[in-house]
């Protein structure tokens, strides 16, 4: 048997942020959602030590100092600027990022985007 990918994920990650593409928006932080989904450089992981994969405290560490030391305007640029990070100091290939602002409208339970990264 030989493992062809192998994925660590973080769901639904909710984290305060200064977001909006409106001042008012910016004033207060929003909760947004979280999700990244990263797939590992090297898919066959054969000890059981932590080195040898990806510590997902270490994606979610990433992620609450960004969206606490920065303002966006857009999803998009958090997902971006999350993204520029998570690739540059982990083994990750590539990622699935998703943001959400949940109940932002009254008629659905959120809206968001997903963005795909690649080394």
């Amino acid at each position: 048997m030989k493992c062809t990918s192998t994925h660590i994920m973080v769901t639904r990650l909710s984290v305060a942020c200064h977001i909006g593409c409106r001042a008012n928006e910016r004033k207060h932080p929003q909760t947004i959602h979280v999700s990244i989904d990263c797939e590992l450089t090297k898919p066959e992981i054969i000890s059981d030590k932590l080195s040898d994969s990806l510590d997902y405290a270490e994606i979610v560490d990433m992620v609450q100092r960004i969206v606490g030391n920065q303002t966006f305007h857009l999803l998009e640029k958090l997902a971006e600027t999350i993204a520029k990070t998570v690739l540059s100091k982990t083994r990750v290939r590539q990622l699935v990022i998703r943001c959400e602002k949940p109940f932002k409208f009254s008629a659905c339970e959120a809206v968001g985007i997903e963005r795909h990264f690649t080394k």
